[in-house]
């Protein structure tokens, strides 16, 4: 790509961590992206952080300017299987007791647990 009539020689993408409730936020963390490239992957998110993300083009010329910010905020995943099986009881004909170990809610808290018995 062209930027006034110079190639685009790559992007610098920053990411900055909103403050929680009034913090301070963080510093921006900055990434370099090769020119070809139109996307980059930023790890090490926290699911229930906010996080400001802007993208400016770099040629021989210098930066250009910076995009208009966009704010992300990282969702929490589907929650792990039950650990270590599911243990059966009965306390008497016609009932069944199920009982397991907590699955971690990867991000958020579990709400319910869905039991089928075939």
């Amino acid at each position: 790509p062209m930027a006034n009539g110079v190639p685009v020689t790559g992007y610098a993408v920053q990411m900055q961590a909103l403050g929680d409730g009034g913090a301070e936020p963080a510093l921006f963390t900055e990434v370099l992206v090769d020119a070809a490239e139109t996307r980059c992957t930023v790890g090490g998110l926290q699911i229930g952080k906010s996080y400001r993300l802007r993208v400016r083009a770099v040629n021989e010329a210098g930066p250009g300017e910076w995009s208009e910010a966009v704010v992300y905020s990282p969702l929490a995943g589907k929650p792990t299987a039950v650990r270590d099986g599911i243990e059966l009881s009965s306390s008497d004909q016609g009932h069944v007791r199920a009982e397991w170990d907590t699955a971690d809610g990867n991000g958020s808290r579990v709400t319910h647990y869905a039991v089928e018995m075939p």
